[in-house]
């Protein structure tokens, strides 16, 4: 089973890294909040507060973030996630993010093996509790570390998953 590192325990990312580890997974979470490490640690996952050791040691990095400002801090800052995810791996950004402001990072990320998907989440909150949300996903997902197919993670997380086709400039295959 793929280790999954969630960043953004706020109130989409928790309820979606309860629904992951009540699936199975292993999960390392973090947020810029201390005080969410209790939260982390009440769903079943393992509290992980340094961004860049908790993307080293994940297979799939999903990013659940406030918007394109955070993204871009989390991934491109000092210390970011987008250095130290190793060759192989995935990120998924379940962020309502801006084409424009991804481009850089995904083409960053595509550059040295990192597989990119976007999945932005439909239904709100108590859908994220139930395990209903509604996912657009975009990218072209391939069989890298732990991963195989991305509608494994979808299952957990979804009511309803389908593919965006080409979403900020990746060609889709989902």
């Amino acid at each position: 089973m793929p280790e999954i590192g969630l960043v953004g325990l706020g109130r989409m990312g928790l309820p979606i890294c309860a629904n992951l580890v009540r699936a199975g997974y292993r999960v390392l979470a973090g947020d810029r909040r201390p005080e969410a490490a209790r939260q982390a640690a009440g769903c079943g996952a393992r509290w992980v507060p340094e961004v860049g050791r908790l993307a080293a040691g994940a297979d799939v990095l999903i990013t659940v973030l406030p918007g394109p400002g955070e993204v871009r801090e989390l991934m491109l800052g000092p210390g970011g996630a987008a250095a130290a995810l190793p060759p192989g791996t995935t990120w998924i950004d379940m962020t309502s993010n801006s084409p424009n402001a991804v481009t850089e990072i995904r083409d960053a990320l595509l550059d040295r093996g990192v597989q990119v998907l976007d999945a932005p989440a439909g239904g709100g909150v108590a859908a994220a509790r139930q395990g209903g949300l509604q996912l657009l996903v975009g990218g072209k997902p391939r069989s890298s570390r732990g991963t195989g197919t991305c509608w494994r993670y979808w299952a957990a997380l979804a009511g309803s998953a389908m593919s965006a086709g080409t979403a900020r400039g990746t060609p889709s295959s989902c």
